[in-house]
């Protein structure tokens, strides 16, 4: 039988005890860092509690063509996509106008939404769009973001 002396005893269970808490908090800690990061993920615009989100995107695809919004020019089996900003802009301004007014949510005051939208494109066939739109009088917003996928016509 092995003896052990008593303050050996101590010292390994009191260390054991300050493993086993320490191991606790440093897990604690980094899960909560995890779902601070999983929030920040999630509000990558940093917009604040008044943004809501909505999504347009199934209704615009399915009501407007959004290749429309990009003029394709074919030229020996090559296709050339050309944006005109004001021209993107505007005419996406107006379909999401019609679409908001289709919508019983927004309808009401259609026409008073003030509506801004930003794109990038990402990649020679693909445009990235952020969407917002808002009552002046109101601190609600709404915003979609999507992404729209060219197509030769």
């Amino acid at each position: 039988m092995v003896k052990v002396n008593k303050k050996v005893m101590t010292f390994c269970c009191a260390l054991l005890a300050v493993l086993v808490a320490g191991s606790t908090i440093t897990a604690n800690l980094i899960t909560n860092g995890e779902q601070k990061n999983d929030v920040i993920r999630k509000n990558i615009l940093n917009r604040d509690n008044n943004y809501h989100h909505y999504s347009l995107t199934n209704v615009l695809q399915n009501n407007f063509k959004l290749n429309d919004l990009v003029q394709t020019i074919a030229q020996d089996n090559f296709y050339t996509y050309v944006i005109s900003e004001e021209k993107f802009v505007n005419n996406f301004k107006e379909m999401v106008r019609s679409t908001l007014k289709s919508l019983s949510t927004f309808s009401s005051n259609y026409l008073s939404y003030v509506i801004e939208c930003n794109y990038k494109i990402v990649e020679p066939l693909k445009i990235n769009v952020d969407l917002v739109w808002y009552l002046p009088s109101n601190k609600a917003k709404y915003f979609d973001q999507f992404a729209i996928e060219l197509q030769g016509n």
